[in-house]
């Protein structure tokens, strides 16, 4: 059974810690993932596939929205199970936000310094729909499996029928004889 796991990309090593300690205490049972820049945080989405990423929307020189954008233009290629994010900033920026939420249908876009829990339950939120996809996903490829089978078995019964059926004739055929 995989591991579930949350990343969080961002330069500021206080937010890390900060975050960091809100999650583990409060999912202990999530692996929780770290990054500091947008390219490692991308590595980390592909080696890790986490459920959930926070990523900052500046990150330096970077941008986390470019990790984002990534994602979102390869991530049927490259993801069996795509994670849900939560773009964070310290700016408002209404066009950045109005992208990420709109044209990469993110799951929050949070402004710092956040209300009391509001991150906790924009990942709580996000988890949420994450669990509800890969529950369908899941349900979808054990009603293929048992579509395969019922094929298979009346596959097997209408050869079986088949046989039976020359059977007969030849047993009527040397009775006639």
């Amino acid at each position: 059974m995989s591991e579930n796991k949350i990343l969080i990309v961002d330069d500021d090593i206080e937010v890390l810690k900060a975050m960091g300690k809100t999650f583990t205490t409060i999912l202990p049972h999530y692996l929780l993932l770290t990054a500091t820049s947008g390219n490692e945080g991308l590595n980390m989405v592909k080696s890790q596939n986490p459920d959930v990423v926070i990523i900052d929307v500046r990150l330096g020189e970077e941008s986390g929205m470019d990790l984002v954008k990534e994602f979102h233009t390869h991530s049927h290629e490259k993801w069996r199970k795509h994670p849900r994010f939560i773009v964070i900033t310290a700016y408002q920026d209404k066009k950045v936000m109005q992208e990420a939420l709109e044209k990469y249908k993110v799951d929050s876009f949070l402004v710092k310094p956040f209300a009391n829990g509001q991150i906790e339950e924009a990942v709580l939120e996000a988890l949420e729909k994450f669990t509800k996809e890969e529950y369908e996903r899941k349900m979808k490829e054990i009603t293929f499996a048992r579509s395969f089978m019922k094929k298979k078995r009346e596959g097997v019964a209408t050869h079986y029928n088949n046989l039976t059926a020359e059977d007969k004739s030849k047993s009527q055929q040397s009775g006639e004889k």
